[in-house]
């Protein structure tokens, strides 16, 4: 007779890590590389500034940063938040601006894809300070935000390990980061701690 195993119980607040060191989006890379190695840790959860996961960087992503290698994902940063995406004539993906026409010096009028007059915004990443006058904001190309993963993987502390196995495996991940109710990080699970789990329930009913 085949015996089944009962399928296994533990959560990813029972199997996971609670020494946590978390990395500031905006920190400098330098002093992300610092602080990973001074915890002999190769990647941590990078938060914003409400301490909610927003990424991961990894000492491979400081050491790509150091070496000169361009972030795939850099791109200046949002300055306004009076536009909105949208299309030109050709299908073109533009800022439309949402104010009233002639009340900024940056925009420009464009045919849309259906016929009408869009409001461009001709510098979406740059700040107006005068009627004449743009600057650009300083480069991003050497803070956390730039080379981290974004969308990282995380779970909530009822997570079964049998879903954070699942995780890890779409993912092509070895951690999934555990979030309270606000998105911030408490823990880490890695998959030496779901083996660890199966291993126990493995032992535990004699399989």
């Amino acid at each position: 007779m085949t015996t089944v195993q009962p399928p296994l119980t533990e959560t990813a607040g029972q199997l996971m890590s609670h020494e946590i060191i978390t990395i500031d989006a905006d920190m400098p890379l330098a002093d992300a590389g610092r602080r990973l190695t001074a915890a002999n840790v190769r990647g941590a959860p990078v938060v914003d500034e409400a301490g909610r996961c927003i990424g991961v960087v990894s000492v491979t992503d400081v050491a790509r940063w150091a070496a000169g290698v361009p972030a795939p994902r850099a791109q200046a940063p949002r300055t306004c938040s009076y536009w909105g995406p949208g299309k030109d004539a050709a299908g073109k993906d533009v800022a439309v601006c949402q104010l009233v026409p002639g009340a900024c010096a940056l925009q420009h009028g464009q045919p849309g894809r259906g016929g009408e007059t869009l409001n461009i915004c001709t510098k979406p990443h740059g700040v107006c300070v005068g009627e004449w006058q743009v600057m650009e904001p300083e480069s991003a190309t050497d803070i956390v935000r730039t080379y981290m993963t974004p969308d990282p993987v995380t779970a909530t502390a009822d997570t079964p390990v049998t879903k954070l196995a699942r995780m890890m495996i779409d993912a092509s991940v070895h951690r999934v980061i555990v979030v309270d109710e606000s998105g911030r990080p408490v823990g880490i699970v890695s998959c030496t701690d779901v083996l660890a789990a199966v291993a126990r329930n493995s032992i535990e009913f004699g399989a």
